[in-house]
């Protein structure tokens, strides 16, 4: 089995992905191999993946900095902010269901 990283936060903007981008590509450059992963993200800006999907922004950053592919598994689950009363949920960067408070 191999070696695993993971890196939390408990607060929004406390630097995780920067961390992540910056020992990805510490890591890549010494031939070992990464994959940044983020199981949900929510965001209103994506990024296009290398097989037409949707992924956030800051996992295409991410994959850049770690020289891995920009796939949609590296974020299976989107959800986007479409008004203040709806939101759009996506897997496998497909746009899938749209709920309407009730």
């Amino acid at each position: 089995m191999s070696k695993c990283l993971m890196i939390q936060g408990t607060t929004s903007d406390a630097g995780k992905t920067t961390l992540v981008a910056g020992l990805g590509r510490l890591r890549a450059r010494r031939g070992i191999k990464v994959a940044p992963f983020k199981p949900q993200n929510m965001a209103l800006n994506s990024a296009v993946t290398e097989d037409g999907g949707e992924i956030g922004r800051a996992q295409a950053l991410q994959a850049l900095a770690c020289r891995s592919s920009r796939a949609l598994v590296i974020t299976p689950i989107s959800i986007h902010c479409a008004s203040i009363q709806r939101s759009i949920c996506g897997t496998s960067g497909q746009e899938n269901l749209c709920r309407e408070p009730s």
